[in-house]
């Protein structure tokens, strides 16, 4: 879901909730990172520790937390994205905290940083649209894959939408060109 969308709960259990809004311009990115403890208990030796193996793609710089959560309060935490490149895995974040019975707890979770968040579309007219997917270099260029969607989206429209525009870096143009073997 948040691959799509810039701000939702990314973990939850009984005892912490984790939460994530973001948002990019370009080639940056923020997120800020909501831990709520859900317990009546502190969470203690709290730890959040960053794993970027894409480092010469995805620069990252995480601002330290707090080192203990009071019984159902919340702190968060600043990450600052740059992607210098193309980049595939995102990064891992790792969360270890104690228990209130001193049990240790460890949470590890990818952090929702894709791609396409870093892309802005481009608006064009009918015209220029058609004018570039023409282009040789683009024809050269193109790639495709076919998928099976069915299961994923079960007969939703607006979740197959949502997901086809990758979270907005892509518009959907109707009638553009209405016999397509032109």
């Amino acid at each position: 879901h948040l691959c799509v969308s810039n701000d939702a709960v990314l973990y939850d259990d009984s005892t912490i909730q984790i939460g994530v809004k973001s948002q990019y311009h370009a080639v940056e990115g923020k997120m800020q990172l909501y831990y709520g403890n859900r317990s009546n208990g502190v969470l203690g030796e709290f730890h959040v520790f960053c794993q970027n193996d894409e480092k010469e793609s995805l620069s990252l710089t995480a601002q330290p937390v707090a080192n203990s959560i009071k019984a159902k309060q919340q702190i968060s935490q600043s990450i600052h994205f740059n992607a210098k490149k193309p980049f595939v895995n995102p990064p891992t974040f790792v969360i270890s905290y104690l228990l209130n019975d001193n049990t240790k707890k460890t949470i590890q979770l990818k952090l929702p940083v894709i791609q396409s968040k870093f892309m802005t579309p481009l608006e064009f007219s009918k015209d220029e649209y058609v004018r570039v997917w023409r282009n040789h270099e683009f024809i050269s260029n193109e790639a495709s894959s076919v998928v099976n969607i069915v299961p994923k989206f079960d007969g939703s429209l607006i979740k197959l939408a949502r997901a086809l525009s990758l979270g907005g870096a892509l518009h959907y143009h109707s009638d553009v060109e209405s016999d397509p073997h032109k």
